[in-house]
C-alpha cells in the first residue's frame, strides 16, 4: 500500500487521541460516533462498523456509522459475511481490502448499494493470557467513497484503533456475558422450583393410575364378569399397556426429581448408586435433544455400583450429554457416513468405573480448554449454556473420589478431514462393599388386623382410588385437608393409624404434625406420611426428626398396606 501523506496521517492521529481521551471506551455512545467523525475528517471515509462473529456465517452489526449508511442494516442486527471472509479475518486474522465488493457478503453487497466504493477490514482482537495469542474477537470494516481509497489508507494507524476498540469491546462483551449467565442462573433456579412442581404434578395423577389400573384389574376379575376369548386378551393386553406407560411417566417423574431432591451439602452423604440406572435416567432426560441432531450409540456393560450422592450421576452425565449435543449443528443427517453419534460407554476393572461420554462434533476451541472447569466458562456460547456444568460436575466427581478428564479434539478422519470431536471420561472407584445397590422388596402383608384408617388426601381421584383398595382390609375415613382432619378428630373419633399427603394447599403436612403433638400426641406413632415431590433440606430435616415413614407417590395399594401394618404393629408393641 502506498504510504498517505504524513500530515493526513498525523491529522488523523490527533484526531482519533481527541476522542480517546474524551472517553474510556470507544464503543459507547457517542464515542464511536465521533471516533467515526473523526476518521472521516482526515480521509473520504463514507462508513464504519464493527462486527462480532456469531455462528453458521452470520455476524452481528455491534456499532455502525451513520446510523443511516445502510438503510437495510441496524445496529444490533445480523448480517452474513463469505466464507473467504471469515477465513481471512475472523480465522487467519488478515487483512481484507477489496475496491470490487465480495458478493458472498452481505455487509458489502449493501455497502456498494449505498455507494461505497472500496473497503478495508481488519482483525480486533482481545487481550490475552502469559504466553498465548490474542484472540480475535471481532472485526472493523472502513468503507470510502472512492473506489481505490482504502488501498491508500493509513493501515498502522488502523490498527491501533482497533486495539483501542478491541479494548473497550472485550470489556461490552464481558458485561453482556455476566449478564446473560446471572439470567440463566435465575433461569436454572426457577427450574429447579418448576422440576419439583411438575415431578407433583405427574405423580399425583400417576399414582391414581397406578392405583385405578389395580382396582380395574381387580373388578375384571371378579366372579361376575365373565370375559373370555379374543376380548380376553385386548383387555389383558391393554392393562399391560397402560401400567408399562405409567411406569414410564413415573420413572420420568423420578428423574426430576432426582435433581430436586438433594441441595449441594449432601454431595458428602454417600450411598451405593447403580451406574446403569443412572446413565438410564440421564437418557431419559435427554434423549429428545441428542436424536434430534445425532445417532445416540450406547455400550453400556455391566458394572458394579460407586459410591456418592445420590442423583448427582445422573446430573454430571446429563451435563455431559448436553455438551455433546450442543456441538453438533442441526439438521445433519441421522443415518450414512456422514452422521454425527454421541456415544455413552461404561466399563470396569474391578477397582473403578469409568464412564465415555463422546461426541463427533465440532471439538472444543482451544482457548477454552484451559478454562474448561472453572465457574462461569462456557464451552459453547453462553446462550446455551450457564457456566457452571462443568464445574459443578468435577465437584460432585472430585468429593466422590473420582477424576473427570476430557480430549478435544478427540477423532481425526471419518467424518471429516479435520480433528473433530471430544471426548470426556469420568472414573469413579468401585463401592468397597460388593453388594449391589439394595432394591425395595415389597412384601407381602399380613393384614391380620382390622383398623380404623384415617387418609388425608386434597387430590380427590387419589383419595377414592386408595380407599377401594385398602376398604378391602380396614375401615376407612377420607378426609380432603389437614383442618377437616382435625375437626373429626376433634368430634372424638378415633384411628390407628392416619395417612397425611405432606404438600396440601393450607395446612401442610408438616404443620398437622405439630397440631397432632399437641392435639392428640399418642396418634404421631400411628401417622404415615405421603408425598408427590422432591423435597429439600427442611422437609428432610422434618421427615428425620418425627422419625415418620415416607410413601412416595405412585405407590401400590400392597405397599401402602405394608406400610400400614407396619406401623400398626409397631404402635401395639
Amino acid at each position: 500500500m502506498d504510504r498517505p501523506d504524513r500530515q493526513v496521517r498525523s491529522d488523523l492521529w490527533n484526531a482519533v487521541l481527541r476522542v480517546a481521551v474524551r472517553h474510556a471506551n470507544l464503543l459507547r455512545p457517542p464515542a464511536f460516533e465521533e471516533l467515526a467523525e473523526a476518521m472521516a475528517s482526515t480521509s473520504p471515509l463514507r462508513a464504519l462498523g464493527l462486527l462480532v462473529p456469531e455462528s453458521d456465517g452470520e455476524s452481528q452489526l455491534r456499532a455502525l456509522w451513520p446510523a443511516d449508511a445502510c438503510p437495510s442494516l441496524s445496529t444490533g442486527g445480523r448480517v452474513t459475511v463469505s466464507r473467504h471472509f471469515q477465513e481471512q479475518v475472523f480465522v487467519a486474522g488478515q487483512l481484507s481490502l477489496s475496491d470490487d465488493h465480495d458478493q458472498g457478503n452481505e455487509l458489502e453487497r449493501t455497502a456498494a448499494a449505498n455507494g461505497f466504493l472500496s473497503h478495508l477490514a481488519l482483525p480486533v482482537r482481545g487481550h490475552a493470557a502469559a504466553g498465548e495469542p490474542r484472540a480475535i474477537i471481532g472485526a472493523l470494516v472502513v468503507a470510502y467513497g472512492e473506489r481505490g481509497a482504502a488501498s491508500r489508507a493509513p493501515v498502522e494507524l488502523l490498527l491501533d484503533i482497533t486495539d483501542a476498540l478491541g479494548e473497550g469491546l472485550e470489556r461490552n462483551l464481558d458485561e453482556e456475558e455476566q449478564q446473560k449467565r446471572l439470567v440463566q442462573a435465575e433461569r436454572l433456579a426457577m427450574l429447579g422450583t418448576l422440576a419439583g412442581g411438575v415431578a407433583h404434578e405427574i405423580n399425583n395423577p400417576a399414582a391414581f393410575i397406578t392405583l385405578g389400573i389395580g382396582l380395574l384389574e381387580r373388578t375384571l376379575h371378579g366372579r361376575d364378569v365373565r370375559m373370555e376369548g379374543k376380548s380376553a386378551t385386548i383387555v389383558k393386553d391393554l392393562l399391560l399397556d397402560l401400567r408399562a406407560s405409567t411406569q414410564r411417566i413415573v420413572a420420568i417423574g423420578d428423574d426430576l426429581r432426582s435433581f430436586t431432591k438433594y441441595s449441594s451439602n449432601d454431595l458428602s452423604r454417600r450411598v451405593p448408586v447403580d451406574v446403569g440406572r443412572s446413565i438410564e435416567t440421564a437418557l431419559s432426560l435427554t434423549r429428545g435433544q441428542i436424536v434430534d441432531r445425532a445417532q445416540l450409540e450406547l455400550r453400556l456393560l455391566e458394572v458394579p455400583a460407586v459410591l456418592m450422592a445420590e442423583g448427582r450421576l445422573a446430573q454430571v452425565v446429563v451435563n455431559l450429554l448436553i455438551n455433546a449435543t450442543q456441538a453438533i449443528p442441526k439438521g445433519g443427517p441421522k443415518q450414512g457416513p456422514h452422521r454425527h453419534v454421541v456415544t455413552v460407554e461404561t466399563r470396569s476393572d474391578g477397582q473403578t468405573v469409568e464412564i465415555e461420554v463422546s461426541d463427533t462434533g465440532a471439538p472444543i476451541p482451544a482457548e477454552k480448554m484451559s478454562r474448561l472447569w472453572e465457574p462461569l466458562s462456557t464451552v459453547r456460547s453462553s446462550e446455551t449454556g450457564s457456566g457452571l456444568g462443568l464445574f459443578v460436575s468435577r465437584q460432585i466427581v472430585e468429593r466422590a473420589g473420582g477424576t473427570i478428564r476430557v480430549e478435544s479434539p478427540a477423532f481425526s478422519g471419518g467424518l471429516s478431514s479435520e480433528p473433530h470431536g471430544s471426548r470426556f471420561v469420568i472414573v469413579l472407584p468401585v463401592e468397597e462393599s460388593d453388594a449391589a445397590p439394595a432394591e425395595v422388596a415389597v412384601a407381602k402383608p399380613r393384614h391380620a388386623t382390622r383398623i380404623k384408617l384415617l387418609i388425608v388426601e386434597d387430590e380427590a381421584p387419589l383419595a377414592r382410588a386408595l380407599a377401594d383398595h385398602l376398604r378391602r382390609f380396614h375401615a376407612v375415613t377420607l378426609a380432603s385437608n389437614g383442618e377437616e382432619a382435625l375437626a373429626l378428630l376433634a368430634e372424638g373419633r378415633s384411628y390407628d393409624v392416619v395417612m397425611c399427603d405432606l404438600r396440601m394447599p393450607g395446612m401442610s403436612g408438616e404443620a398437622f404434625y405439630a397440631h397432632l403433638a399437641t392435639s392428640k400426641p399418642e396418634l404421631l406413632q400411628g401417622l404415615i406420611f405421603m408425598t408427590g415431590v422432591g423435597f429439600g433440606d427442611n422437609v428432610e430435616r422434618f421427615l428425620r426428626d418425627s422419625g415418620r415413614p415416607l410413601l412416595e407417590k405412585p405407590f401400590t395399594a400392597e405397599q401402602a398396606l405394608k406400610v400400614i401394618d407396619e406401623v400398626h404393629a409397631k404402635r401395639g408393641a
